[in-house]
């Protein structure tokens, strides 16, 4: 496993030469016990290597105790050193006493930026979301298994920079929470219904449902707790972006209302990635989380700019009808 360097000393100017890396980590302990009581088990990290991360863990548990990990991965090295693009990266493990560490391979890449993704089984077809601001709209992938190959099945809400998408089913609605790159992507929550994940979704009247730089982004899956009750994780911003997580009860989700309440708030962990934590997922008897260091690089004012432009350019070629490959 890779170390972050010591925390960077406070010198003007010095944080342009900051590059911000992700792991993942395996949580001994359910998401139900988390919720009850804090993150308290050991945590089991997974880093990418030396110049790539991980982040964005989503886990699926199948009926017959097969399990897989999905995640955004991405590399600061070769031809993505400044190109900013993520993948969809998978891995399949063994039970929860296996100790050998997942091996992650690419799930599915295209010509956009691809993060936080999400798998799930629905009449018939498995079906991947993944956040795809840059293709302006919301992307969902199709595949015969779980391990793939996916394949863009459609695009819906063409013209909305979709950020974080997180899905639901609620009283026989639909239901998609995420925020906006073109409105305050760290702030604002947008909630949209449709009868069916592959639409057509239709704008909440109530959207945007939250203006709170502490709570709206979202952090993982939305799941049911033991009281049956949803529960809604949500990243906190307020001091950096992933800096922590919030997670909430939804008390009220209708096609009309919406309200949800802090239940439990979950930081960083003591360690070498201890500057953010932004997504939570629950695995079986586990729990998926990530965390964030930061480490030293002459080349970041360089590549910084360079991945501004090149996400620019490959946004305008959305807008020119240029759909990504897969």
């Amino acid at each position: 496993m890779d170390t972050p360097s010591p925390s960077l000393p406070h010198i003007p100017g010095l944080h342009r030469f900051r590059r911000e890396f992700w792991a993942i980590g395996i949580v001994s302990q359910s998401l139900q016990s988390i919720i009850e009581g804090g993150l308290t088990a050991p945590t089991r990290w997974i880093a990418a290597g030396p110049h790539s991360f991980l982040a964005d863990p989503f886990g699926l548990v199948l009926p017959d105790g097969s399990r897989f990990i999905y995640a955004e991965r991405l590399s600061y090295s070769g031809a993505g050193r400044a190109n900013g693009r993520g993948e969809i990266a998978a891995a399949s493990l063994g039970p929860p006493s296996a100790a050998a560490p997942p091996r992650f391979t690419t799930a599915l890449r295209t010509g956009h930026h691809l993060s936080y993704p999400s798998v799930m089984r629905h009449a018939g077809r498995w079906l991947m979301f993944a956040e795809c601001w840059e293709a302006e709209g919301l992307l969902a992938f199709t595949a015969e298994g779980p391990e793939g190959p996916w394949r863009l099945h459609s695009r819906m809400l063409p013209g909305v920079p979709v950020v974080d998408p997180t899905l639901v089913e609620h009283g026989g609605l639909w239901f998609l929470f995420c925020t906006r790159q073109d409105d305050g992507p760290l702030e604002r929550l947008h909630l949209f219904t449709a009868p069916d994940p592959l639409g057509p979704w239709h704008p909440h009247p109530a959207t945007p449902v939250k203006v709170d730089r502490g709570s709206a982004r979202p952090a993982g899956p939305i799941f049911r707790g033991r009281d049956r009750r949803l529960y809604r994780p949500g990243q906190d911003c307020r001091e950096s972006y992933g800096g922590a997580l919030v997670i909430h009860r939804i008390e009220q989700l209708t096609d009309e209302v919406f309200h949800e309440v802090p239940y439990r708030r979950i930081g960083p962990l003591p360690g070498p990635w201890d500057e953010g934590l932004h997504t939570i997922s629950p695995f079986g008897t586990e729990t998926l989380i990530d965390g964030k260091a930061h480490r030293w690089s002459l080349l970041e004012p360089i590549d910084t700019p360079l991945r501004q432009r090149r996400a620019a350019h490959r946004r305008r070629a959305a807008r020119n009808g240029r759909m990504p490959d897969c």
